[in-house]
């Protein structure tokens, strides 16, 4: 039984080894290159959403108020506009 606790516990640590080794690889750099033109859109979308505005949702209104809400806690910037899809990306790990 001790065994198998043991071998149990090493197989979540690799996963957890495997996850912060992707969110890691996902965030490094995040913000250096500018947004392309579907991202500046969508981005654009978020901040109205994120000042108050009502903006009109496109076609990705998860990532409009999911990254509204991230620009409403963090700084506006090109890395906050792409944190939400790099956590998802991140996740496909698990």
């Amino acid at each position: 039984m001790a065994e198998n606790s043991r071998e149990r516990n090493l197989e979540y640590g690799l996963y957890a080894l495997a996850f912060g080794l992707a969110l890691v690889f996902r965030l490094l750099r995040l913000g250096e290159i500018p947004l392309g033109d579907d991202e500046a859109r969508w981005a654009l979308q978020a901040l109205d959403l994120a000042k108050g505005l009502r903006p009109v949702m496109g076609p990705q209104p998860a990532y409009v108020i999911l990254t509204g809400l991230a620009f409403f806690i963090l700084q506006v910037s090109n890395f906050a506009a792409r944190l939400v899809p790099a956590l998802f990306g991140a996740l496909l790990t698990l």
